[in-house]
């Protein structure tokens, strides 16, 4: 998608339809159900927190061999890489909301924003299938629900699962379900502070652990990701190795 000049000469965060699909919306007709799949900050990681893209084919992850990783400088590369676009991510994610503030339909929408995966960097262990050791990095995902009107946010820091999003946005919206789902909603009751976090692989099998000692271990990582890229201005995350 050709990139979009934005205020102040800044290239706007168009790729992987974001701007395409900021023209659909619009504040008239019937109410009507906005779905996009950006695959952002899906590889590959081409993509710099400006906008601007520094490779034009999809490169693949070097030191990798069957989805593991078997070399520490590609790994943090990777880790590295990852970061940046998440960072042109945010920046796609805020063009969304600006056009959504702009048309009038932000403060009587429902807006979920979230990830279907998460994404590993460990040395030895795997970049995206779970396994026991790197559950704390592939089970989390980003799940923003901002409600109709809502006008002040907060952190519900209980177990949530995918599944309980189309529970949600019937609950809320009052559509009524003809079939039975798996989920719960998320609106008028307490997530539980821990359970069970479950993610299936390829062949049918099941990943599993306490969320609880996931979140101790994701704690661990944070530490070590902020000892290394830093905190703040994505502008660190470039400093990296010897160069």
């Amino acid at each position: 998608e050709t990139a979009q000049r934005a205020r102040g000469g800044k290239v706007d965060a168009c790729a992987r339809s974001i701007c395409r699909f900021t023209k659909l919306l619009s504040p008239g007709g019937r109410p009507t159900l906005y779905f996009l799949d950006s695959l952002l900050p899906h590889v590959p990681y081409v993509y710099l927190p400006s906008g601007r893209r520094y490779a034009v084919d999809a490169r693949l992850l070097r030191g990798i061999d069957n989805g593991r990783w078997l070399e520490a400088w590609p790994a943090l590369q990777g880790q590295q890489r990852y970061l940046l676009q998440t960072g042109y991510t945010d920046a796609a994610l805020g063009i969304l909301m600006r056009r959504l503030r702009e048309t009038g339909l932000y403060d009587r929408a429902l807006v979920i924003v979230t990830a279907d995966h998460g994404v590993g960097f460990r040395l030895g262990d795997q970049r995206r299938l779970p396994t026991p050791t790197n559950l704390d990095e592939i089970a989390f995902v980003p799940l923003f629900v901002k409600l109709p009107g809502q006008q002040r946010g907060r952190t519900v820091d209980g177990l949530a699962k995918t599944i309980d999003i189309v529970p949600t946005i019937a609950r809320v919206l009052g559509v009524p379900l003809d079939w039975r789902v798996d989920g719960r909603p998320l609106v008028g009751s307490h997530p539980p502070k821990d359970g069970t976090v479950s993610v299936m692989k390829q062949n049918g099998s099941v990943v599993s652990e306490r969320l609880s000692v996931l979140r101790e271990r994701r704690a661990r990582a944070a530490r070590d990701q902020v000892a290394v890229f830093g905190t703040g201005s994505l502008s660190k995350v470039y400093a990296i190795g010897p160069h």
